[in-house]
């Protein structure tokens, strides 16, 4: 190539006589010779750079490397669309007609190598004229009407090479024209013809491939239509359309997975039976693309779970039982978060406890981009089974939402904290203010002492409301706060005590439970430090005489010597029944 560039100009007649006729031999077609003429025909495109455009010789050269595109090797085509660049500007007056010349062999050439061959010359044609050529040589509607020819499949099949090779070789430029050729592509996918549909199918993956994150979001909407259409051709066509998209660039795969996984998952139980089955085999696309290995290897049963729901806590335990060594990338975290959204929506308490415990594993599993556009589709879920009536489901939930806060930041959950609020100050069920306090509890755990230290003066202030459900909400908190903090919250024990010793002569029985459980959570969490602090006050309410606080200081002072001596105050009654 440097000896081309250096020394071409003045060896212009000798080389371009030698690689002509080379180019005119009959080869074998072995590897090496393909190579051999891949080579010929990069240095004659160099050489002819060096010709004005006035030269005669110029189109010679050019129909020479157009007859090259005939030859049925991928590497010697792809070299003559890249020599065709550079000298389409040398001859601007011809390009017109040889495009209608290499459309004449797109769409009726003989054989598969010409039109394919075809396709790389139009392609590279265009790139060296700029992509407005695809404007001023009508190269959109002229790939409208052969994608339109019902009596030649060749003229079809050509369209979709053309359609493959002008997105590969024009990259970004050839982006704005893809929705207007979404129809034809479409169309592609349900030909009659097994090699059209092949042929589209391979130019739908180049075109993904080549689409920037904009140009993903422009056509999404288009596809997307297409699901709803009644002609099932139309929909499998959009059907396998998205699952081109696994065949997007990583960043732009990872925008797209969200929509698309759950469009697809949608489809899985249409009444067409070719929909359902384009349907699942572009799930197991995006199954293919899956970098991790851990989920690569449970491909399988996922799919088997988004297609059969009965099999959703098969999945949810295979989940569970892996052991993760390497991050979850956007394509597998799409495969499995239908999966868990399904696991949250059952009604067994145990399936929506694994989904729940999952959802919190992934925050950590997961790059945050790739995790946080699904967490607007599983809070409300989670949400849900914090206020589930079975309380291994509750505290799973609860702990789930404070992994959530602590490893995403409470930037991505700006209202939580203020929702869990209101519910332990709403007049709804018991069962509703205990998960509201336990997830209150976890998340502040999250986020830290300070913003603990913050809310605990209205903490403590709303535990003697003069509303008996709002009491006993926040008096439900102060049961699971100093569990959750452990020894972080010891220098704040003096603070909740007076108002839980209040609690203890409630008026209202379900006040009165909780900050029972309140103090004995106190006695179990902090026995040592709670005689300094908890003896003296309950010493005063044996002798007070309110009866409810005598009872409940006796109880709690018996549960406090009991734990100090390590004495189960339970043996110590069966030893006297057994004497």
């Amino acid at each position: 190539m440097s000896i081309i560039q250096l020394h071409g100009r003045s060896c212009l007649p000798g080389l371009i006589s030698i690689f002509e006729d080379h180019l005119a031999m009959k080869e074998s077609s072995s590897d090496s010779a393909d190579h051999i003429r891949q080579a010929v025909v990069i240095l004659l495109g160099s050489l002819a750079q060096h010709l004005q455009k006035a030269d005669p010789r110029l189109t010679g050269v050019i129909s020479r490397l157009i007859e090259a595109l005939k030859t049925p090797s991928e590497i010697v085509q792809e070299a003559v669309a890249d020599c065709l660049s550079p000298l389409a500007p040398l001859v601007e007056g011809e390009v017109g007609r040889l495009i209608d010349q290499l459309f004449s062999e797109l769409t009726a050439g003989a054989k598969y190598a010409s039109r394919r061959g075809a396709a790389y010359g139009i392609a590279g044609m265009i790139r060296g004229v700029g992509v407005a050529g695809i404007q001023k040589y009508n190269i959109i509607r002229r790939l409208r009407e052969a994608a339109a020819d019902k009596k030649s499949y060749e003229s079809r099949q050509g369209a979709s090479f053309a359609l493959e090779m002008l997105a590969q070789i024009l990259g970004r430029g050839f982006e704005p024209y893809v929705i207007q050729l979404l129809p034809v592509i479409l169309t592609g996918f349900g030909d009659g013809n097994a090699e059209v549909r092949e042929a589209t199918i391979d130019a739908s993956k180049v075109i993904m491939g080549k689409l920037s994150g904009y140009g993903v979001k422009q056509i999404m909407p288009k596809v997307i239509e297409g699901l709803e259409e009644r002609q099932w051709r139309t929909k499998k066509g959009s059907v396998e359309l998205l699952g081109s998209m696994a065949f997007c660039a990583p960043k732009q795969l990872s925008s797209a997975l969200p929509t698309v996984v759950p469009q697809l998952t949608i489809v899985l139980t249409d009444s067409h039976a070719q929909v359902r089955a384009a349907g699942n085999k572009s799930l197991k696309q995006f199954g293919e693309v899956i970098s991790n290995p851990e989920i690569h290897s449970l491909v399988s049963t996922l799919l088997k779970a988004m297609v059969d729901p009965e099999k959703t806590p098969v999945a949810l335990n295979a989940l569970l039982k892996k052991s993760f060594v390497h991050y979850i990338d956007a394509a597998s975290l799409a495969i499995v978060i239908p999966i868990i959204e399904r696991g949250l929506r059952e009604r067994s308490a145990e399936t929506k406890r694994k989904a729940t415990q999952i959802v919190g594993q992934m925050a950590g599993l997961t790059d945050s981009k790739d995790f946080i556009p699904y967490l607007p589709r599983l809070l409300p879920l989670v949400h849900i089974v914090l206020v589930d009536p079975v309380p291994e489901a509750r505290a799973t939930a609860a702990k789930a939402l404070g992994t959530l806060v602590e490893r995403l930041g409470e930037g991505q959950f700006p209202d939580l904290v203020q929702d869990l609020l209101r519910t332990l100050r709403s007049d709804t069920s018991g069962v509703d203010r205990q998960g509201a306090a336990q997830g209150l509890s976890e998340v502040l755990s999250g986020l830290g002492m300070e913003r603990l230290e913050g809310l605990l003066p209205d903490i403590i202030s709303s535990a003697s409301s003069p509303r008996a459900y709002v009491r006993e909400g926040f008096m439900s908190l102060l049961v699971y706060l100093p569990a959750t903090f452990g020894t972080r919250f010891q220098p704040h024990l003096s603070k909740i005590i007076p108002p839980i010793l209040r609690g203890l002569a409630d008026n209202e029985e379900y006040v009165r439970e909780a900050s029972m459980k309140a103090g004995r959570m106190i006695v179990v969490n902090y026995s040592s430090r709670a005689v300094d602090l908890l003896l003296p006050e309950l010493e005063q309410g044996i002798f007070d005489p309110g009866w409810r606080i005598r009872q409940s200081s006796i109880t709690l002072i018996g549960e406090l010597l009991f734990r100090l001596s390590g004495i189960s105050g339970k043996a110590e009654l069966e030893e006297e029944e057994e004497a």
